[in-house]
């Protein structure tokens, strides 16, 4: 399975570097072209996608891995957000990530005497996996996707990402502005629903929790910056309403953030 596995991630003998070019920039098309048909979704749009693209490649590079077939994947990881929109319009409800992955053979049809099924189906999984928790059984392939569809989420970007995201949300809870919703009683205390500010801390589990956190190596590298910048905007914020910045450093999220932060630069 190892070598198998191994293999997806590894430069495809039969392909010549303008043909690599030619597949992604063909399946990069097929994506915007459905990004097109959707309505203006500021958090997932296809600049979300070049950006996950963008992370993929630069994850990539750093662990040493072949980035043509986790590119394929980054282009085609949220092309089911269209049916998970006209679901949601029919009071119904459908997973975005089960439904991207139903449409990835199709789109990587014209390629697969090239891809072999076997790699179209690895594309598929890692699709269909990207947005759970982590699990032992990730393949590298999952785990590259996942942590570059994470970074998106973390620092300046990920500032606009929450916001724009929960805009019906209230900023934060008057009475306890940095609670983390930890409890789903705290979660809902204010106003019947979380925060934005909560939205943002849960945004920085990625980097914080073992169930949902980067995993890669180079990933991680990329996201200490980013964990930094979020970090200082929470002690800033607390100066702004004047809340005690004791009151962040409590925050669990934010401990665990700065605990790994600490063992990523020793």
């Amino acid at each position: 399975m190892v070598e198998k596995e191994t293999s997806f991630l590894e430069p495809h003998p039969n392909l010549s570097p303008e043909r690599r070019n030619q597949i992604l920039a063909a399946v990069g098309l097929g994506a915007r072209r459905i990004f097109d048909q959707m309505p203006l979704l500021p958090v997932h749009d296809i600049t979300h996608v070049e950006r996950v693209v963008k992370n993929t490649r630069a994850i990539c590079q750093g662990e040493g891995i072949d980035s043509f077939i986790p590119e394929v994947a980054a282009w085609l990881h949220d092309i089911g957000r269209l049916q998970e929109i006209q679901a949601q319009a029919d009071g119904k409800k459908i997973y975005h990530a089960e439904e991207s992955a139903k449409q990835v053979p199709a789109i990587l049809e014209p390629f697969k005497p090239e891809l072999g099924e076997e790699t179209i189906i690895a594309v598929q999984d890692a699709v269909a996996r990207h947005s759970l928790p982590n699990a032992e059984n990730d393949s590298q392939l999952v785990k590259i996707l996942k942590d570059a569809d994470k970074l998106d989420g973390l620092g300046s970007i990920g500032f606009f990402r929450v916001f724009a995201f929960y805009p019906e949300r209230p900023i934060y809870n008057p009475q306890n502005p940095f609670e983390d919703g930890s409890t789903s009683e705290e979660y809902l205390r204010y106003s019947g629903q979380s925060s934005q500010v909560q939205a943002f801390l849960r945004n920085m589990e990625w980097f914080s929790d073992p169930r949902f956190w980067i995993v890669t190596p180079t990933a991680a590298r990329l996201a200490v910056p980013r964990v930094k910048l979020m970090v200082d905007f929470l002690y800033q914020l607390a100066d702004e309403l004047g809340v005690p910045q004791g009151e962040v450093s409590k925050i669990p999220i934010v401990q665990a953030s700065q605990k790994r932060l600490a063992s990523l630069s020793s």
